[in-house]
């Protein structure tokens, strides 16, 4: 019987180099309550799950915010997870814009 649940859902072999824009959100917390997973969603409602390493840490400085991510997808299941490696800030499109 098998107890472990880790790779549970096996990884797609092939990782597809793409660019994820959208909102930053919480995916899984510590036991302190701060963030320590995130998730990219799209301006469709997929999420587009974070997996650590690489720049993807640097998204938790992110949060709540819009971004444009760049990196690696691959997929478990039906769900996408992103490698990335490098992700900048942009404006949100659903935002105001500041007229000058």
């Amino acid at each position: 019987m098998r107890t472990d649940t880790r790779r549970a859902i096996p990884a797609s072999r092939k990782r597809v180099a793409s660019v994820v824009d959208g909102f930053v959100s919480p995916a899984r917390w510590d036991a302190d309550g701060r963030v320590s997973a995130v998730c990219i969603v799209t301006d469709k409602g997929v999420p587009c799950f974070v997996l650590p390493g690489g720049a993807g840490e640097a998204l938790l400085g992110h949060v709540r915010k819009y971004v444009s991510a760049t990196g690696w997808i691959e997929k478990r299941g039906d769900v996408p997870y992103l490698r990335v490696g490098s992700v900048i800030r942009i404006p949100d499109p659903d935002e105001p814009s500041d007229p000058e």
